[in-house]
């Protein structure tokens, strides 16, 4: 049978929202497909946990942006109707004093909105806001492009400080999980394009209202199986061989309350963090690794990676009844949290009274856990005259995101002939992203089903 009609065994290692999507597509190409994912739970490191008394708490408080094409296309591919379980919001960057940018939701014309919010900013001068705008058309006229050098802070070093404190400082935290100095210009560049001068609705916050794992990984993942393919959670690949280079695929595999097995598969996509890819790339014999392959495990093994922290607290509904759904926050050595978010659709009785739950979000994330969550309660007082607050659970994720710093080198979505590699860290056009992610694993599931010819091709669209 010609290779290009061949259906294929493949095996995916990792079911975060790239692997899911990679799976996903990989099925509806008409192949067979098993996902293999260590953690008991999908999603990745953008996943929902169980609390205490079973209260779902996410890893993290993700949101999507209405430029995220390919994530709520595999949404309604699955069966979930992104409206039914986000709730679209503005762009909103304004701290509790009114201070800074905010857009209005769905314009039809995003180059417009977005003058339209930097001329209606408060706590700006003028000077302020025509300086940005004269900065923002120089970056459209240039075609939102810069040098590979740059970074952030130089590409934005003769804005007025104002702006960037209120402006550079919170979308280079909330996007790249790191501050200017440290963040790529070339990167930031295109998520300014794609979100904010691209096409209607594209800056729009889509929040989650549902546990993070209902909006994608799970049904995603329930597809899968009822489409043929097969899931193994809390099943963990130890180590990845051949013999030859034709031979199928070997993964060592352990899953929970059962010893080690190994599995067969004409190819293999690694879903799994840059960090558990480089380790099973490592895993591969010296007569199978040429220098080329090592490099790719040396680049993923060197990313740098970023933490994020979330503190969950419940606050009496009374006294945060007027608080938006997000909101920006200063931030400060003392006052870690740059954004908080207000879930007033999830309450509990507490000493007879509701309270609604709260998530301050802490990106670039430095300090000891209780001493974080010591001064996220003190912030909140303190800008937000909160009182009563009842800590539930602070979430610290260690390497949340890479570090997407100036002169970034990211590995190759192909790692071997038959072997690729999907996540947000593979060569792409944007941060650690959901959509980043998600985009790479369609890249992946569409490579791995194709001709191998074909597949170097699909992933350097």
């Amino acid at each position: 049978m010609p290779e290009a009609l061949r259906r294929f065994d493949i095996a995916i290692i990792g079911a975060g929202w790239a692997g899911c999507a990679a799976a996903v597509t990989a099925v509806a190409r008409g192949h067979r497909v098993t996902v293999y994912e260590a953690a008991s739970e999908p999603g990745g490191r953008a996943r929902t946990i169980a609390g205490r008394n079973d209260l779902p708490l996410d890893n993290g408080q993700h949101i999507l942006l209405g430029a995220y094409r390919e994530t709520l296309a595999l949404m309604r591919e699955v069966g979930i109707e992104p409206d039914t379980v986000l709730q679209r919001l503005p762009l909103d960057l304004r701290w509790p004093d009114g201070t800074g940018l905010a857009l209005p939701c769905s314009s039809r014309f995003p180059s417009l909105a977005t003058a339209w919010g930097i001329l209606r900013a408060k706590g700006w001068t003028w000077a302020d806001r025509w300086h940005l705008l004269q900065t923002a058309m120089h970056w459209q006229k240039t075609g939102f492009t810069c040098s590979e050098e740059v970074t952030v802070q130089t590409l934005c070093a003769s804005l007025p400080p104002i702006i960037q404190r209120h402006l550079i400082e919170p979308l280079c935290l909330s996007a790249f999980n790191s501050p200017p100095e440290n963040t790529s210009g070339p990167m930031f560049l295109r998520v300014i394009r794609d979100a904010l001068f691209s096409t209607r609705g594209s800056a729009d916050v889509l929040w989650p209202m549902v546990p993070l794992g209902a909006v994608l990984p799970a049904p995603a993942l329930q597809w899968v199986s009822r489409h043929g393919g097969q899931v193994h959670l809390a099943s963990r690949v130890r180590s990845l061989s051949r013999h030859t280079a034709t031979a199928p695929w070997e993964l060592e595999v352990t899953a929970k309350g059962t010893s080690n097995v190994r599995a067969r598969h004409d190819r293999v996509i690694l879903a799994c963090p840059s960090w558990e890819a480089a380790r099973l790339v490592s895993t591969l014999t010296a007569a199978e690794v040429v220098p080329a392959d090592l490099s790719w495990a040396q680049d993923a093994h060197a990313l740098a990676q970023a933490a994020i922290a979330t503190t969950y607290v419940w606050c009496p509904a009374r006294s945060c009844a007027g608080l938006p759904a997000m909101q920006a926050l200063p931030d400060s050595d003392s006052a870690p949290a740059q954004f908080v978010f207000h879930h007033a659709h999830r309450t509990r009785l507490m000493d007879g009274q509701p309270h609604h739950l709260l998530a301050f979000v802490c990106s670039h994330a430095m300090e000891e856990r209780q001493v974080m969550e010591a001064r996220v309660l003190q912030q909140a007082t303190d800008q937000l005259n909160l009182t009563e607050l009842i800590l539930e659970r602070t979430l610290m994720e260690k390497r949340a995101t890479f570090v997407c710093a100036r002169g970034l080198r990211r590995p190759s979505p192909r790692v071997l002939p038959d072997l690729w590699a999907c996540g947000d860290y593979v060569e792409g056009p944007y941060p650690a992203t959901l959509e980043g992610a998600v985009s790479s694993g369609r890249a992946a599931g569409m490579a791995a089903t194709a001709a191998t010819d074909g597949a170097d091709q699909l992933l350097s669209t």
